[in-house]
């Protein structure tokens, strides 16, 4: 099952977002991640920054999280975020018929 996971990053230095980002890319040779289905991120209130991401499976994300996204955070010298996983469940019910 799908999951979507939202992280923040409180008060995190000024350019921590753009270190944490260029220490992902260079790890996955600029490619979309595998098992990845969609990222957004931005400046959250106060001067940290936030990101949204869907993966195909909590599996997915967590091998992502593990050889991926903790090593990043720590050679850019960023502690943990807070994270919060959801199970998506697609709503389909204001699709158009097919028929």
């Amino acid at each position: 099952m799908a999951i979507a996971v939202f992280s923040e990053w409180s008060q995190a230095p000024a350019d921590a977002s753009q270190r944490v980002a260029e220490s992902i890319n260079r790890r996955l040779e600029n490619k979309f991640p595998a098992g990845g289905l969609y990222h957004a991120e931005g400046p959250n209130d106060d001067s940290g920054w936030w990101t949204f991401n869907v993966w195909e499976s909590d599996d997915v994300f967590q091998r992502f999280n593990q050889e991926i996204l903790q090593p990043a955070l720590q050679e850019a010298s960023v502690q943990p975020g807070q994270v919060r996983r959801l199970e998506v469940n697609w709503d389909t019910s204001q699709l158009p018929d097919q028929g």
